[in-house]
């Protein structure tokens, strides 16, 4: 195989990785976002009795706080991340490489036509052979991110739909539209009258 393809598809599997890490750690950010903030949004409308402004309010929270963990958790590092970031993240955690994946990387991108670089590329070729790209951006690390959204999600929706009763109509009503609220009122209370002979 040519070093200098060779080389290229490392840095592309290394960097199909690490979007796959920030995908799902950025998922991670965002379902413990709805969660943490959905339940934040209940409390603070429960204190205020539900009233229409406080509802009002607290699904201008969760969207607010939805919108910058999607922002901030998940399209701000996957736009950063390029081949440039994936080399100097493997050089992190893998020190053997001597600044040599980095300077392919750069050199390839400003000067493709550099007469040293398909040396540069064998002799990097050697270290990343040993450097597996699954080693960089771990299963088990992807795995502990989609398990931290999934369970989030998890507890959101059971929240929604069959969890406690005050959470739960709670939750229903920051996160529907008022049109479609419930008519059962959360607590209800029926007077009986008793015949006084």
């Amino acid at each position: 195989m040519n070093p200098l393809t060779g080389l290229t598809e490392y840095v592309g599997r290394v960097e199909r990785r690490l979007r796959v890490l920030a995908l799902s750690k950025g998922a991670a950010i965002a379902a413990a976002a709805a969660l943490v903030f959905t339940v934040l949004a209940v409390l603070v409308a429960n204190f205020f009795a539900f009233s229409d402004p406080s509802v009002i309010w607290a699904r201008v929270l969760v969207f607010v706080a939805l919108a910058l963990a999607l922002g901030m958790g998940l399209v701000i590092p996957l736009l950063e991340l390029n081949r440039r970031k994936a080399a100097r993240q493997t050089e992190r955690q893998f020190p053997e490489f001597e600044e040599r994946l980095l300077t392919f990387t750069e050199r390839t991108q400003t000067n493709p036509n550099d007469p040293f670089l398909p040396l540069l590329a064998a002799d990097t070729l050697e270290v990343a052979r040993r450097a597996e790209p699954a080693r960089v951006a771990g299963r088990n690390r992807i795995l502990s991110f989609v398990s931290a959204a999934a369970g989030s999600l998890a507890v959101l929706i059971w929240l929604g739909t069959s969890g406690p009763g005050f959470p739960r109509v709670s939750s229903r009503r920051t996160t529907t539209s008022p049109c479609s609220r419930a008519t059962t009122p959360y607590a209800s209370a029926r007077i009986k009258s008793s015949a006084l002979s």
